[in-house]
């Protein structure tokens, strides 16, 4: 159902450099603010190396140039137990059904489906 998830770390940083997820707030650090920086302009976002996959050792990007490691995760606060339905999983998946069968996905296909479930 789902056509984007975090479980590759180039999508979590794809999602994070896309202006319209930007984060709201950062712990105030230089690091941080240099690879905020050196993730977010274009160019310099071409040199960084991945390094993400499972045999891969730590980190899952480095930049040799800026002298910068980073290690990308995902925070699953929703998670699954013993492979019982998740209520909120349950409940987004049959908005998104919803929202298919209306023609909403298909007649705007940049639709992002983020959802306040009450």
């Amino acid at each position: 159902m789902r056509s984007f998830t975090f479980d590759n770390e180039e999508n979590i940083l794809a999602y994070y450099r896309d202006p319209d997820n930007r984060p709201l707030e950062f712990p105030q650090s230089d690091d941080i603010w240099k690879i905020f920086q050196a993730t977010n302009d274009e160019e310099l976002c071409k040199t960084w190396k991945n390094s993400s996959s499972k045999s891969d050792l730590p980190p899952d990007f480095y930049n040799d140039d800026l002298e910068l490691m980073m290690e990308v995760m995902r925070f699953d606060d929703q998670a699954t137990n013993s492979g019982k339905t998740h209520s909120t999983k349950a409940k987004e998946n049959k908005m998104l059904k919803q929202l298919r069968k209306l023609g909403v996905k298909d007649d705007f296909p940049n639709f992002k489906a983020n959802f306040v479930i009450r």
